[in-house]
């Protein structure tokens, strides 16, 4: 019978419901292919460049060229990895947000604001700038930031100048009182991401003030996490937010707008263990037409990874942790750029490598349950489909066999294949002598330096009597 383990994680908070994981990997639909589907490991991780200082907080492309803030300390990289100090920041932990107009860049890292015009860092020190605030966007010539003083208070800068504020150039969201937590820019709007509620607004270009409120438009899911928030751009070219949702009734939903809830309960059912959410923090990036919604939790070590594509999510990890190394991510000269929260490498991702700077690449997929009728399954033989013949000249990959008969409480030993070596392109992978069980879910995993690439699974088994 085909197995046909292709699926995201979806572990029940009853692990009898479901088990199903996948770390490391993704799945892509083909309705062409002979299976329909397969599953891919995601990108690795290529050193790029190494920073002077170690933890990266945020990186943003300006100008041609790419700003990271590592520590306290603002750079300019160029893309022949020329890397210039351009000032420092007065403080070296938390995030640091970043919008930009075509003369300047401007910085907020929840205590100050800044501006560079790459060659610069200055602080901005108008007495009417409120200080505090997480995120900048920007929209049609204005910096736009949250006021922390203020419940639902939003400025803006001067045209064109994010130096400059006035006193007088702010509004409140206005449909629910609830205090600001982040912005979006989506196309034409501008959205006001409060606690409970998210309000659309849009530039009507009124001279006192340029943005109003839509009339109809309020959004009843608020923001739990301020640089949760981002925008995607799908393949299509489709613009949505995307955020770490919660309303009056509940939290830690993931939501996309327009759209919906994208996240599922196996999921929420993971977040809802968390102790801290508010500092999570995501990226989205576009590759080979899957958009990956990449959404880290700092204090709880886990990255969870929604492929918007196919609406399955799946973990992300680095080896030895239970994160993501990724802190940050840019899309600059034609390359994914991830910043690292552990040192001071830039990294870039990469299809065709298959670790982590170096460290192993552990790919895992946990599948569905096999069971019929609640009768005793005899398993003789189980075969997982993969790309075989594809490792190095000297290694022959090896595939890591598991199962469970107790709803994924337990797991047997190991057991191992190879995939073959360089060539053995029909060299299959399976194990055999497998004993019984009314109910069994099989694991692979996989850490060696080639592709894994699983296209099906295939068991050979005898229904009992009873």
């Amino acid at each position: 019978m085909r197995v046909p383990f292709i699926g995201g994680s979806n572990t029940s908070r009853s692990v009898s419901v479901s088990v199903q994981r996948t770390v490391n990997m993704y799945a892509e639909l083909d309705p062409e292919a002979e299976y329909q589907a397969a599953m891919f490991s995601r990108p690795g991780l290529a050193t790029w460049a190494n920073m002077p200082t170690a933890e990266c907080r945020g990186m943003v492309v300006f100008a041609g060229e790419l700003y990271v803030v590592n520590g306290a300390d603002l750079f300019k990289v160029s893309k022949a990895k020329l890397i210039t100090t351009i000032g420092s920041l007065s403080t070296s932990t938390g995030r640091v947000a970043f919008a930009a107009n075509p003369t300047q860049l401007m910085l907020v890292d929840g205590s100050f604001g800044y501006t560079t015009d790459g060659s610069t860092l200055t602080k901005i020190t108008d007495g009417d700038f409120p200080n505090g605030s997480a995120v900048v966007v920007h929209m049609d010539g204005y910096f736009i930031i949250t006021d922390p003083d203020n419940a639902g208070r939003f400025y803006i800068s001067n045209l064109s100048d994010g130096t400059a504020w006035t006193a007088t150039d702010f509004a409140t969201a206005v449909r629910n009182p609830d205090n600001l937590v982040s912005l979006l820019v989506l196309d034409r709007f501008l959205l006001l991401l409060g606690e409970d509620t998210t309000e659309p607004w849009w530039d009507s270009g009124a001279a006192d003030f340029p943005f109003e409120s839509m009339e109809s438009g309020l959004i009843e899911w608020g923001c739990v996490a301020a640089h949760s928030a981002v925008k995607t751009i799908a393949a299509d070219g489709a613009v949505a937010g995307i955020w770490l949702a919660r309303n009056a009734s509940g939290d830690n939903v993931v939501m996309s707008y327009p759209g919906g809830r994208v996240s599922n309960h196996a999921v929420e059912t993971a977040f809802a263990g968390f102790s801290t959410v508010s500092d999570a923090h995501a990226w989205t990036m576009q590759m080979r037409g899957h958009t990956f919604y990449v959404l880290t939790f700092p204090t709880e070590a886990a990255t969870w990874v929604l492929d918007l594509s196919t609406g399955l999510w799946a973990e992300w990890k680095s080896y030895g942790i239970d994160r993501f190394r990724g802190a940050a991510h840019a899309f600059f000269d034609g390359q994914h750029l991830i910043g690292d929260y552990q040192g001071a490498s830039l990294f870039e991702l990469r299809f065709d490598q298959y670790t982590d700077a170096g460290a192993p690449l552990e790919r895992i997929r946990d599948d569905r349950f096999i069971s019929v009728d609640r009768r005793r399954l005899f398993h003789r033989r189980f075969e997982l489909e993969c790309e075989s013949g594809v490792g190095t000249a000297d290694l022959d990959p090896q595939v890591v066999f598991q199962w469970s008969d107790d709803g994924g409480h337990q797991w047997s030993n190991e057991h191992w294949d190879g995939l073959g070596k360089v060539g053995k392109y029909e060299k299959r992978a399976f194990i055999k002598q497998l004993g019984s069980s009314r109910k069994r879910v099989y694991r692979s995993k996989f850490t060696d330096d080639a592709p894994f690439t699983i296209i099906s699974g295939h068991l050979d088994v005898m229904v009992g009597s009873g």
